[in-house]
């Protein structure tokens, strides 16, 4: 049914990633925002739509938009990282450069966040 793509966290993350996966970052970003609508209106997006569209921007080669979406937004939200997202981060900041940042959030995931680092978590990034 057409009413159950609100709550469907799954499809909606797929789109996102899809249309990031084309280059269509204005695409992908316009389903992130109408994404996480439950029946009653509240907004309920979670980690898993939040890495999809960092790793949209980080794809495309926008690190300014990972690391503020991340901080500012995510964040603020009240969204909760776990591995896959730290290392969609830690990637954008390497992949430009940003060794130094990259490990700052690296040492972020396991001090502010209680993540210990392991080989499936940074497996887990294979979902790009």
């Amino acid at each position: 049914m057409v009413s159950d793509l609100e709550d469907d966290v799954f499809l909606q993350s797929s789109l996102i990633e899809m249309y990031g996966k084309c280059g269509l970052v204005g695409k992908a970003w316009q389903v992130f925002n109408l994404s996480g609508f439950g029946y009653n209106g509240e907004r309920k997006r979670d980690v898993a739509l939040w890495t999809s569209m960092l790793a949209v921007y980080g794809r495309n080669g926008d690190f300014e938009k990972v690391i503020v979406l991340f901080k500012l937004e995510m964040l603020r939200e009240g969204i909760s990282p776990d591995g896959v997202a730290f290392v969609t981060v830690i990637s954008a900041c390497g992949h430009t450069g940003h060794v130094k940042l990259g490990i700052q959030y690296f040492e972020s995931m396991v001090s502010d966040f209680g993540l210990e680092p392991g080989l499936v978590s940074w497996r887990g990034h294979g979902r790009w």
